[in-house]
């Protein structure tokens, strides 16, 4: 498929109107306003359902006979995460080839490339066995977004998701994510009389040494290992000279599926929690991960188009976060196992500088129409 100068026009005009809606997770209004964007551009071409949980809307476009169980899924996430003050990164700024602004990489940019293929498949063959899923929550987890989706029965039989393995590389594995709160109390007092009480932070802290010499094992030779980190910590006093009564902290706990069963490490850590006098108050992620088959031949099949496209091969990697593909890999009834993660050449995503290269936006376009045709029209 070769593009015109209007179709890369029309593209790229995409993308800067999706950018220009403040789509922070959370802000319902304007997630709904992007979501629209893309009803009206896809028109009347495929059937809309959408669902609703928790006040998270997410769209799915669907021309399966089978409307939960298309051949192929193409996903994006149309929410970002916040600017601070700098609203100029609402702004799309276009200098060459290269479109900066927030959510050109994460992932604005593959979503209009997705959705322009969508368009054009469906114009092509109406029987295609195809599907788009547009999400809203997926910088908090896509606990009410995909995972909600996919627990009303989405089942496809191949999903494509562009939201990692930036420069085309390809992701064989995501760390899995789990995040537990913990709480511990006292009686508080006077510092001065700190021989006398029982310090809940000493309590917090114990525990964080105790959790980290079992789990946190990466380091910057060894990255591919679990790590263990504290990510919050608060008491319920301000004051300077005081031992509070009772404090909390978070640890964010991140591993590769294939070193650590979650089931065996979250009840070490659960120990670990009770021998130092704490308490368990939430917990979220549930080891969720990836773990792709290099071998899967739908996976194969990408790579044989991308890297005839490239003109060099594009590489398996790993990688240390997650994305929504780990709520359709999990999934004991729904979701699937054959899932393309990758992503054309991009950058800065969370930060200031965020771009991506419209060329190779473009290539993946190309290739990702090819895949289609070669395997899953009916």
């Amino acid at each position: 498929m070769d593009y015109s100068k209007s179709d890369e026009r029309e593209i790229t005009e995409l993308i800067k109107r999706l950018i220009n809606i403040p789509s922070v997770t959370g802000n319902k209004n304007a997630n709904l306003k992007a979501l629209n964007v893309v009803k009206d551009f896809l028109g009347n071409k495929a059937t809309l359902r959408k669902f609703v949980k928790d006040n998270v809307i997410s769209y799915l476009f669907s021309n399966s006979r089978d409307f939960m169980k298309p051949k192929i899924l193409f996903y994006a996430h149309l929410d970002v995460v916040d600017v601070g003050n700098n609203q100029k990164l609402f702004q799309p700024d276009l200098k060459g080839k290269i479109l900066k602004g927030r959510g050109a990489c994460d992932m604005k940019g593959q979503a209009a490339i997705l959705i322009w293929c969508f368009h054009q498949i469906l114009l092509n063959n109406k029987d295609a066995s195809i599907a788009l899923l547009l999400v809203t929550d997926e910088e908090v987890g896509g606990f009410n977004g995909a995972k909600y989706v996919i627990e009303q029965g989405l089942k496809p039989e191949i999903l494509f998701l562009p939201d990692g393995g930036e420069n085309f590389n390809i992701v064989l594995s995501e760390k899995a994510p789990h995040h537990i709160t913990i709480e511990a109390k006292g009686i508080g007092g006077h510092a001065s009389r700190a021989f006398e009480l029982d310090n809940p932070l000493n309590r917090i802290f114990a525990f964080y040494e105790e959790a980290r010499e079992k789990f946190n094992i990466a380091d910057k030779k060894n990255t591919w290992a679990s790590t263990f980190e504290m990510t919050t910590i608060e008491c319920d006093n301000q004051s300077k000279n005081k031992i509070p009564s009772a404090a909390k902290a978070t640890f964010s706990w991140r591993w590769p599926l294939e070193q650590i069963k979650f089931k065996i490490g979250r009840k070490e850590i659960i120990r670990i929690v009770k021998k130092n006098g704490c308490v368990v108050l939430a917990e979220e992620g549930w080891g969720e991960g990836t773990l792709i088959d290099e071998k899967n031949k739908y996976l194969q099949k990408w790579k044989k188009i991308i890297d005839s496209n490239l003109n060099k091969k594009a590489k398996f990697i790993q990688s240390h976060g997650a994305s929504d593909a780990r709520h359709f890999f999990n999934s004991k009834k729904f979701g699937t196992k054959n899932i393309i993660i990758t992503s054309p050449i991009c950058g800065g995503l969370h930060s200031d500088n965020e771009w991506i290269d419209i060329n190779s936006l473009l290539t993946m376009g190309r290739s990702l129409v090819t895949f289609v045709n070669n395997f899953f029209l009916q």
